[in-house]
């Protein structure tokens, strides 16, 4: 540590020595951004402090590791925390009027990953159909309402029910009739386990003379997902498994699960979690989540171990992943089929999502929701005003992965601290998802989806072979052409960004994207197996305009040309003689850029924060200086600008500890995560394009909400029925009526607040139906989702819905005896005790002269009755 923590060393361990931490902490960094500032403190925190061209509102932020929500609301409430980046149960917000609270319906995700590795020793996961009734076993309606106090909404497939892509695939999701069913699931496992040679002995299977246990790691410092994993333990056990229980946390997890060879059988299944994220069309989630070729499935396409392989999933999700349809409705088709795939061979089963509940003291302003992300995303950062000059933020865990550029920061905490360090080259707008332009403006010209270009000869690629750019040459095509202007600035250790920053970015996807032959040094497993695609499909060339203007050719269309601009642009976030130096390492073998090859290679996993890895960095950049060394993918400049920069990056290392080098409004000052402390400042320099306030203009939007809906009478005379729904913040009504997974109806209308929904009955319809509406706002991507069983004839009836549907299973049987003595003209063969039972329940008996009324008006008919009393069984 340096800066500020090389004037203190301390050990925390309770909650008054961490108050005690903080309070120093905040007293240093205030006295240090006074504006006379002591030597004492000027030598301490070893800042250079220039003139500020633009800033945000806050001079510093601390992140401090808050192991508990319990914990962080006790900081708060005592004045010591402003905010807390993780989300807090409901329960415990009971009187905290101190604090504001953001809630966020895209939290993330909850889902199990399970080994399908198929091995001499047995895995019962490496059957498909064991690892499907994995399904069945998870009552995720219970884990919404006991474990989430309600915020949240069960999830089978990376779709939640808010994303834009949801009602393109509805159809696919309803249609697996996936719900909390341990029969079901045991019957599965039973028939395959039994198929597979495995037999039941005192109820465990064995196989081979062997209990076939399972390895469940289920992480610990999360409490729901620890609930989660022991539940889901105690269910295999029922299913006939041992279970061995393993607990830790995402570290652990890197080095377990995602880091091991599957076919070690050293896990089977791994509760996972995820960060959120939001885009208006989202071509990658079900490649990430259930396809082998983008290495995020077990054994990630390492060389060196099993990987889970899938030819048909790969083929679509690369076709989605690159544009490869003519319009939506092929683009829906894809979607659907690669949804399909990846239910089916549930290799990752989805659980939850969860929404976040964040809290901030009531002395911050400018907060920004987004709905990626809530209180989190770095715009917040920039926006936070307070009274201080110091904004505190709590945080459960620093950082739990290495950082670099090429497979690094791949968890959640860690971003939290390094997005505020780096410029994008857009943004989403935070509650619509309109792409804004930051670092990069954009220009596009498209011929597609038919059509073609015709690309400059003078436009390059890099060739791995001869190790040069290279002319296309006459001849070359390509779908669309995007010209980038960039916004360039200083780094934070000095030099200017330039147009070698971002071409030494391009040549790295070339040479580490591309499989050159047995003796090519420069492969990841994790990082080659998912640019190749790129290059092969879609990247064609590039061309230099002038110093801050790049076009970049690529074989991609889209219907919304953004995505087209966002899938060709080139920006980076490293200047390029740190990415050079961390490419020299790997290459030599004395560290890896991915977590895999880590572990392959039994190399470190290269961070800029590691101490060791930090030194390795500082000698390899001094032998550069040394020895002036040129990398060829930028040469032809003068010898000092290559040195200048190797200096510049050897002298921030010197007097930061640290290689982490930006071009934000932040730069990293310091981090510990012995101590569980990290701190950033703001960058104070000319050069720095953004005035302050610059994102203030993001208020918080009007949400939509629905506020009631009301299940009307059926009308005989037209056999429709109407459903009125009041709500607030909307523009549009979007509603689908479904029936045993299929849809039977749907239809958007404009809504005025207060509006009837009229469906028309055809007959083909059945007990029970379900509403799924969305109130959809123009000024907010995310809907309001309100679901509720509905049904068509008596089912549509509201006293059905208020008191049928609450009917334990004894009264639907007592219900159903009585109905079929009545309509068989028999009423003096229903049996006393029946008779005795409905005059003693009120509900029971109102729900059958309702019954009988409709009936008899011929509105629903005994097979019906049957199929909503007891369902289809």
């Amino acid at each position: 540590m340096v800066a500020v923590d090389t004037c203190l060393r301390w050990a925390w361990v309770s909650t008054e020595t961490f108050t005690s931490t903080l309070l120093i902490y905040s007293y240093l960094i205030k006295a240090m951004s006074m504006a006379a500032l002591t030597l004492a403190a000027l030598l301490c925190a070893t800042l250079t402090i220039s003139s500020a061209a633009a800033l945000p509102y806050v001079d510093s932020v601390i992140f401090y590791r808050v192991d508990s929500a319990e914990h962080a609301l006790k900081l708060m409430d005592e004045g010591l925390l402003d905010m807390y980046y993780h989300t807090v149960p409901l329960h415990l917000l009971e009187g905290a009027d101190n604090l504001d609270v953001y809630t966020n319906p895209d939290g993330g995700s909850i889902s199990i990953l399970l080994n399908p590795a198929e091995v001499d020793e047995f895995n019962p996961f490496s059957i498909t159909e064991v690892r499907f009734a994995v399904h069945y076993l998870i009552d995720r309606e219970d884990i919404v309402s006991q474990l989430l106090d309600g915020y949240g909404s069960p999830l089978i497939s990376p779709y939640a029910p808010f994303d834009p892509d949801y009602t393109r695939i509805l159809e696919q999701i309803a249609s697996f009739g996936i719900q909390y069913n341990p029969a079901a699931a045991k019957a599965i496992i039973d028939t395959a386990m039994t198929e597979a040679g495995a037999t039941m002995k005192k109820d465990v299977w064995v196989m081979d003379g062997e209990p076939v246990t399972i390895k469940l790691f289920i992480r610990d410092d999360d409490p729901i997902r620890l609930s989660i994993g022991d539940t889901l333990a105690s269910n295999l056990e029922d299913m006939g498994f041992v279970v061995e229980r393993m607990y830790g946390d995402l570290a652990e997890a890197y080095s377990l699960v995602y880091s091991s060879n599957p076919a070690d059988l050293g896990w089977h299944a791994y509760t996972e979690g995820w960060g959120a994220s939001f885009s208006r069309y989202d071509d990658s989630s079900l490649a990430g989540f259930y396809a082998p070729w983008l290495a995020n499935m077990p054994g990630a396409q390492n060389p060196e171990f099993w990987s889970y392989e899938h030819e048909r999933l790969d083929e679509v999700t690369i076709a989605l992943y690159n544009g490869e349809y003519g319009g939506e409705d092929e683009r829906t088709q894809l979607l659907r089929e690669a949804l399909t795939l990846g239910v089916q061979e549930a290799v990752r089963v989805f659980v939850v999502v969860p929404y976040d509940t964040f809290v901030v003291n009531k002395n911050v302003e400018g907060v920004i929701n987004s709905v990626g992300g809530g209180i989190t995303n770095p715009l917040t950062l920039n926006n936070a005003q307070l009274d201080d000059i110091l904004l505190r933020v709590g945080m459960r865990h620093l950082g739990q992965s290495a950082w670099n550029p090429v497979a690094g920061y791949s968890d959640v905490y860690s971003n939290h601290i390094v997005e505020p360090l780096l410029d994008p080259s857009a943004i989403s707008h935070p509650y619509t998802s309109d792409v804004i332009p930051v670092r990069v403006e954009r220009s596009i010209d498209t011929a597609g989806p038919d059509g073609k270009l015709v690309v400059p000869s003078d436009a390059i690629t890099w060739d791995p072979l001869t190790q040069r750019w290279t002319p296309v040459g006459p001849g070359t095509t390509a779908t669309s052409a995007v010209k980038m202007d960039y916004t360039f600035s200083n780094w934070h250790h000095g030099p200017a960004i330039d147009m070698q920053d971002i071409l030494f970015g391009v040549y790295f996807m070339y040479e580490w994207g591309t499989e050159s032959g047995p003796l090519d040094s420069t492969i990841d497993s994790e990082y080659t197996t998912t640019v190749a695609p790129f290059l092969e499909d879609i990247f064609v060339a590039i061309r230099q305009l002038d110093d801050d203007t790049l076009e970049v050719y690529v074989n991609y269309w889209h219907f919304d040309e953004d995505e087209i601009g966002a899938t060709a642009t080139r920006w980076t976030s490293t200047p390029w003689e740190l990415f050079f130096t961390m490419e020299q390492i790997v290459k030599d073998g004395k560290a890896a850029f991915s977590s895999a090859e880590s572990t392959a290679k039994e190399v470190p996993w290269l961070s800029v924060i590691d101490a060791d890895d930090i030194d390795l960095i500082r000698q390899y950049l001094e032998q550069s200086a040394d020895y002036n060394i040129v990398p060829k993918a930028i040469s032809g400049l003068e010898t000092s600008y290559y040195t200048d920069r190797y200096m510049a990056s050897i002298e921030w290392i010197n007097q930061y500890d640290h290689a982490q080098i930006g071009h934000g409004s932040f730069y990293l000052s310091s981090y510990d995560d012995e101590r569980g402390i990290s701190f950033i400042r703001e960058f104070r320099d000319d050069s720095y394009p953004y005035m302050v306030g610059k994102w203030s203009h993001f208020t918080e939007p009007l949400y939509p909400d629905v506020t009631g809906v009301e299940f009307n009478d059926i009308i005989p005379s037209d056999e429709s029925f109407t459903i009125d729904v009041h709500s607030t913040g909307t523009d549009r009504l979007r509603y689908f009526l479904t029936h045993e997974g299929e849809i039977v109806h749907t239809d958007e209308i404009m809504s005025m607040g207060t509006d009837r929904l009229t469906i028309q009955l055809d007959g083909q319809w059945g007990c029970p139906t379900s509403l799924l509406l969305f109130a959809i706002s123009d000024d907010v991507i995310i809907p309001d989702v309100y679901t509720a069983d509905v049904v068509s004839g008596a089912c549509s009836h509201p006293t059905i819905n208020d008191t049928l549907l609450g009917l334990a299973e004894s009264e639907r049987t007592t219900l159903l005896t009585v109905m079929v003595y009545l309509l068989d003209g028999n009423i003096d063969g229903i049996p006393t005790s029946v008779l005795d039972d409905i005059s003693e329940n009120p509900k029971l008996y109102h729900a059958l002269l309702t019954m009988l009324s409709l009936a008899l008006d011929d509105h629903i008919s005994f097979t019906d009755i049957d199929k909503l009393i007891f369902g289809d069984e």
